[in-house]
């Protein structure tokens, strides 16, 4: 029995880096390529799949006020990704706000593996204080290296570094605690080793109107 909990764990492991790279690599290249209608076509797949699953998620008839507020944020956060890339001052905007976000979610995975031993929060069980500073340094470190050699962030990047930090996790808490709320592991069956779009997705669709708000009105 516990050989076959082993192997479950592996394979999802296994999962989870091969659709990690494969959605990552899309990701990548959509953002990069001139043409816009490959990352606008990419956004609105991503959007379709979010809302199917956090409707299946919640279910209609608990569609409260809490709920339409996060499908209002979900379809704002995918707008404002949007607005970034045609209206984009530096053609690596995506890039940083993309990378800030996965090295938050990396590191808050492997440090927290290696060595998570404090939970952080009853929300989200498997998150643990190691983690969450295996976050930050990695959130540090990869602002400095990608900042330094396209200088996007030309002032307070500390702050820059916090409010995508703050964002990110406080993103990660609220879909956690909704998936708790109705009982369910998984938002769904998208990006298997991953949960679905939203558990790939949930920091970024916080992070992303915080990031679209200084970069263009701070």
């Amino acid at each position: 029995m516990q050989n076959l909990s082993n192997q479950l764990k592996n394979n999802e492991f296994i999962q989870r880096i091969i659709f990690g790279i494969l959605y990552a690599t899309a990701f990548l290249f959509c953002v990069l390529h001139k043409n816009n209608i490959f990352f606008i076509s990419l956004i609105i797949i991503l959007l379709i799949g979010s809302i199917c699953e956090f409707v299946n998620l919640t279910t209609i008839r608990k569609m409260n006020f809490f709920n339409i507020l996060i499908l209002i944020i979900i379809v704002f956060s995918f707008f404002c990704l949007i607005q970034i890339k045609i209206s984009e001052k530096n053609p690596f905007q995506l890039i940083i706000l993309l990378t800030q976000v996965w090295a938050i979610d990396c590191g808050g995975y492997f440090i927290g593996k290696l060595f998570g031993k404090r939970k952080f929060s009853k929300i989200s069980p498997s998150k643990t204080l190691e983690g969450l500073f295996g976050s930050f340094i990695f959130s540090i470190l990869t602002i400095y290296i990608l900042n330094n050699k396209w200088q996007m962030i030309e002032n307070n990047i500390i702050l820059f570094v916090m409010l995508i930090f703050s964002s990110s996790v406080f993103g990660d808490l609220i879909f956690s605690k909704i998936k708790r709320m109705h009982k369910r592991k998984n938002s769904g069956l998208f990006l298997p080793g991953h949960g679905g779009f939203l558990d790939r997705l949930d920091s970024l669709i916080i992070s992303t109107p915080i990031f679209y708000l200084y970069i263009y009105y701070f």
